[in-house]
């Protein structure tokens, strides 16, 4: 497993640090057509058919997902949402929905679905939840789906670290590839 941590500097940069989390295959393989991690099942567990030392990476990766990610702000795109039987526990779950209209009414749930139609909507929620916090600022992780890293990534919003988990193995299977 290689797990690349660069700064990436932004323009305009929030008050705030935006990261981005995520992992591929070795040829950028992200999801297949349910929306699973090509390396878990569909009860999200690991896969028993690969490699133990492919297993171990993918193990690490979600405990480094856990460890990142707990107490902060996880934005991700509505497909990969639909994954998630129920919200992230410990973290403000925001969710781009294109479909979604209104802006930020002030609060973020911190334990249910938070749902915007853009991601400069749901960075400037982050950013005035931040501002208006007595607690810790939290950092906000974008954490998928391709679409939304895609969009990131040309916008230049991240501030942050780009944490980039390379599981070392091939997934013919997936059909969702990211490209950086």
């Amino acid at each position: 497993m290689t797990v690349e941590k660069k700064q990436e500097a932004s323009s305009g940069a929030p008050s705030f640090l935006v990261h981005a989390l995520f992992a591929t295959g070795r040829n950028g393989e992200m999801g297949n057509k349910d929306g699973s991690l090509p390396w878990r099942t569909c009860n999200n567990r690991i896969r028993s058919d690969l490699p133990e030392n492919i297993q171990k990476q993918c193990s690490d990766d979600m405990v480094l997902f856990k460890k990142l990610t707990t107490g902060n702000i996880v934005i991700m795109g509505y497909n990969t949402y639909k994954t998630f039987p129920y919200p992230l526990p410990n973290r403000i779950n925001i969710v781009i929905d294109r479909n979604t209209t209104g802006g930020f009414s002030g609060e973020l749930s911190e334990s249910g679905w938070n749902f915007f139609p853009t991601l400069e909507t749901a960075l400037e929620a982050s950013r005035l939840f931040n501002e208006s916090s007595e607690k810790e600022k939290r950092g906000v992780f974008i954490i998928g789906g391709v679409k939304l890293l895609k969009e990131a990534f040309d916008k230049k919003v991240f501030t942050g670290n780009i944490y980039h988990t390379t599981i070392d193995a091939d997934f013919p299977e997936a059909s969702v590839i990211f490209r950086s």
